[in-house]
């Protein structure tokens, strides 16, 4: 039996995918390489193309005998989203109906969901659990919303779903072989590094007046390998729920959390020099994405790893 990994060739997507290789299970990727790199996944077997195209996921089913699926695929970027909201609802909420109609099909009842505490909007308390109202402030989060109510709709036809909640991944592998691609992300972490190596100008950093110590917005960021441990333990939490269906829904809450003079001394012990960040004035429009300064000392202390193509 199976387990397919859609959106596998991204940046969590791929992690996931080793992880799951390294554990001795059968893996197969569908990724359209829209924003993925087929090279991330190795010598895993690798199908191009779309999850909206049901008799690719015909042919997947049947070809690698499917049992399970973790979905990755969909556009992440929130300003994006709202500049572009046909573009998100097409992808991210009428494509994942168009999967779970092909894996139905197929026998297929099983899927981990990779879906964002974003939905959360600005919470009235942290941390956050997963009885929190759902406020979703982007067109980003409300497809991520969307996508979580219609699989938990399909508890009365036998599917059995997790989502799981989580905010800021970082990261690379331990040994530095694949990570995220600097060329595509609006990710804080790359824009970070890239600012204290020289490949861009200064980083804005807005806002001085929050709730926080140093009045410097505070956010969290969970390794990119404990994310991909948690969409496998949720896997297996669907394989033991054997003939009983429903839905579930996880906030993955592990963090380090940093914030903007956290960073700067930081950078300073690492640069000798602050330039590399510069204040703006304003505030974003939307909150959600508010741009946030932070990182850990032990990721800046092995930048060398941060030059390569891949962080």
């Amino acid at each position: 039996m199976t387990i397919l990994v859609t959106g596998g060739a991204g940046y969590i997507g791929s992690h996931t995918v080793r992880a799951l290789v390294t554990q001795g299970r059968d893996v197969v990727v569908l990724d359209s390489l829209e924003l993925g790199h087929k090279s991330r996944v190795d010598n895993v077997p690798f199908v191009e193309g779309d999850i909206s195209d049901g008799k690719i996921i015909d042919k997947v089913c049947r070809k690698f005998d499917v049992s399970e699926v973790i979905h990755f695929a969909a556009y992440k970027a929130v300003g994006e989203s709202m500049e572009q909201p046909l573009r998100y609802y097409n992808n991210n909420v009428a494509g994942t109906i168009a999967l779970v109609r092909a894996l139905m099909a197929n026998g297929v009842e099983k899927i981990v969901f990779s879906s964002s505490a974003a939905v959360y909007g600005n919470p009235d308390h942290v941390p956050v659990t997963e009885d929190a109202p759902l406020r979703p402030e982007s067109v980003y989060a409300e497809t991520k919303a969307m996508v979580e109510k219609f699989l938990a709709s399909c508890e009365t036809i036998g599917l059995r779903s997790v989502s799981l909640r989580y905010f800021n991944a970082a990261g690379a592998s331990a040994d530095a072989a694949i990570g995220e691609d600097w060329s595509m992300s609006q990710n804080l972490v790359p824009l970070v590094m890239k600012a204290l190596l020289g490949f861009s100008g200064p980083l804005n950093v807005f806002g001085n007046d929050y709730q926080t110590p140093d009045g410097t917005c505070t956010r969290d960021y969970i390794h990119v390998e404990d994310l991909a441990a948690a969409h496998i333990k949720a896997l297996e939490l669907s394989q033991r729920w054997r003939q009983k269906s429903g839905m579930q829904c996880w906030y993955w809450h592990c963090h380090i959390s940093a914030r903007s003079n956290q960073h700067r001394r930081t950078s300073e012990w690492t640069k000798g020099s602050t330039h590399y960040f510069q204040p703006a004035s304003g505030r974003p429009s939307l909150r959600v994405c508010r741009p946030y300064i932070g990182a850990c000392a032990t990721w800046l202390e092995s930048k060398s790893r941060f030059a390569r193509h891949y962080w």
